[in-house]
């Protein structure tokens, strides 16, 4: 499965690559599962291609972690979200486009007391929806909120995600 996604994305990026539309992003954040106290903090990563002017294909990656010292000893929990997703966009203006999109991937949650570690990959999706502030033609703030559903061994779980950052288009 994660190879028949891969190489969809390669094949949809590389054939219109002569009118393309890259983009980059990174943005910062705050991943929360819907039952936890605290949310983890981190970062997601994310590189799209625009079909056309209003909708786009492409890679998140994602980091969130927490950590505690208990006697010494660092406990580090987290999530890695690696997913695909579509994004189509409102036309409101030039400067301002907010967006709706969906994700589909693999959420790697992880746990580390001091050398040991120990991690493990759920199938997931996520609903989106958020908005781009254009500063110049190829550079956009931008505000997203997620709310991702994980399926952890046959249960679902739900898990919100808010990041503000950074895209720029080449």
């Amino acid at each position: 499965m994660k190879k028949l996604l891969f190489f969809s994305f390669l094949a949809i990026s590389l054939i219109g690559m002569t009118k393309a539309q890259f983009s980059v992003g990174l943005s910062v954040g705050q991943f929360k599962f819907t039952d936890a106290e605290d949310g983890m903090n981190g970062f997601n990563i994310n590189a799209s291609y625009e079909l056309n002017d209003n909708s786009r294909v492409g890679l998140n990656i994602g980091n969130y972690q927490e950590s505690v010292d208990v006697f010494g000893i660092t406990i580090k929990t987290g999530i890695r979200p690696i997913t695909v997703f579509y994004q189509g966009d409102v036309n409101v203006s030039d400067k301002f486009k907010p967006y709706y999109g969906a994700e589909l991937g693999m959420y790697s949650v992880f746990a580390s007391i001091g050398d040991e570690s120990n991690s493990e990959g759920y199938l997931g999706f996520a609903g989106v929806g958020g908005a781009r502030y254009f500063l110049a033609d190829n550079v956009a703030l931008n505000l997203g909120i997620k709310y991702h559903t994980i399926s952890f061994e046959g249960e679902l779980d739900g898990a919100l995600g808010l990041n503000l950052g950074v895209d720029y288009k080449f």
